[in-house]
């Protein structure tokens, strides 16, 4: 599709090796262009804000704090530093956003320090944040024990409004 578009796909990654060794290694991904399959594990690659294990095909997180100053601004910047595009750490997260809000709330400016009584409870948090990089998702949506695949479908959708592919693939 993206070829028929004038398109040419590089840095291409899987999880499947199968695949990888059909891919022209000038068109593979740099962490996996020189690996040898049948003998090394696959790397840990980044897709969208979060790191992707190939080998057991996971998503995961990996927290980098920066100290920051203990105000209304460093809330937001360590809150707003975790990017999940997937919302895998709402839970988690939603506790340092309540207490950004209750800062919002209470009319603290950005660069006063945060109040006692929400000192404790932020540090707290900013302990237990480095604890997400013990999260481990399973990328695959399908369920263990599900059966046989009858058809999958490959939905391609382009800037140019007038162009929408639907492939279906028939197993």
């Amino acid at each position: 599709m993206c070829k028929a578009g004038g398109f040419h796909l590089t840095k291409f990654v899987s999880n499947d090796r199968r695949v990888l060794e059909s891919v022209p290694v000038e068109d593979r991904s740099k962490g996996i262009r020189n690996l040898n399959f049948s003998q090394e594990a696959l790397p840990v690659e980044r897709a969208l804000g979060v790191h992707w294990c190939v080998e057991n095909d996971t998503l995961g997180f990996r927290i980098s704090l920066q100290d920051k100053p203990l105000t209304r601004r460093g809330v937001l910047s360590t809150v707003s530093s975790i990017y999940d595009p997937l919302g895998l750490t709402s839970p988690f997260l939603l506790e340092g956003q309540r207490i950004l809000q209750r800062l919002c709330v209470c009319g603290a400016d950005c660069d006063d320090f945060i109040p006692d009584h929400e000192r404790a409870l932020w540090e707290k948090w900013r302990l237990n944040l480095p604890s997400l990089e013990h999260i481990e998702v399973s990328r695959c949506v399908k369920p263990e024990g599900f059966g046989q695949v009858v058809s999958a479908s490959l939905h391609h959708f382009a800037a140019n409004l007038i162009t929408m592919d639907r492939f279906t693939v028939r197993c």
